[in-house]
C-alpha cells in the first residue's frame, strides 16, 4: 500500500509542477530477467506469464511488458510529445511500441 500511496503522491507532485508536457507510466507486472536471485518474483513473472494472454478488455490494463518494451515506449513518446498530459497504460504503451516512428527504432511489439 506505501509503494502505490507514494507513486500516487508523486504523480500529482510533477503534475503540480505544470510542465510543459508530462507523461506518466504505469506499467502493471514488469517483466524480463533480472540479475537478483528473487525466486518468489521469478514464480509470479512466470504465472504473469500464463495470465497476460487472459488479460483483455477492461483487465488488459494489467498486462505486463519486458522493462525494454517499456524504455523503448518511453522513449518514443519523449520524441512524439503532442498533449499536456498523458498517462499510459498497457494499451497505450502497446499502442507506442507498434508505430515505427524512424529506420533506428526497433521492429515494432507484438503482444
Amino acid at each position: 500500500m506505501f509503494y502505490l500511496r507514494t507513486k500516487g503522491e508523486v504523480e500529482r507532485d510533477i503534475l503540480a509542477l505544470d510542465f510543459e508536457h508530462t507523461h506518466i507510466f504505469r506499467p502493471s507486472m514488469i517483466l524480463g530477467e533480472r540479475d537478483e536471485d528473487r525466486p518468489r518474483e521469478r514464480l509470479i513473472i512466470a504465472i504473469w506469464g500464463v495470465l497476460n494472454p487472459l488479460l483483455v478488455g477492461p483487465a488488459d490494463r494489467y498486462r505486463g511488458l519486458a522493462g525494454n518494451d517499456i524504455a523503448h515506449a518511453i522513449a518514443k513518446a519523449a520524441r512524439h510529445q503532442a498533449e499536456k498530459v498523458r498517462i499510459y497504460h498497457w494499451k497505450e504503451m502497446a499502442a507506442l511500441l507498434r508505430t515505427r516512428c524512424s529506420q533506428r527504432e526497433p521492429a515494432p511489439f507484438k503482444p
